[in-house]
């Protein structure tokens, strides 16, 4: 259940950040939403048990682990951003 829920969250995010932030347009919608479901991942599925929120149960629903693929996804979408502007891929 946490998965489907971080994988709509970073979609979200990258649509967000596409859409209303303008974070790197020339990038496209498509590679901003792989990049934030990617990070939604692995911030849900590896960073948030490292922190603690680790759930013996794989049904279950972790707010904290929903946080932490957030914020993850945010992040990397933001660093994604900065380093096309950099290095104009």
């Amino acid at each position: 259940m946490d998965i489907i829920v971080w994988v709509l969250v970073g979609a979200a995010l990258a649509w967000v950040a596409f859409s209303f932030l303008n974070w790197n347009p020339g990038r496209g919608l498509v590679i901003s939403a792989i990049i934030g479901i990617g990070a939604a991942f692995l911030g849900g599925n590896v960073l948030a048990p490292m922190f603690g929120s680790g759930t013996t149960d794989g049904t279950a629903f972790s707010p904290f682990a929903l946080i932490v693929a957030a914020v993850t996804a945010v992040a990397f979408l933001k660093i994604a951003d900065i380093v096309h502007e950099r290095f104009q891929f």
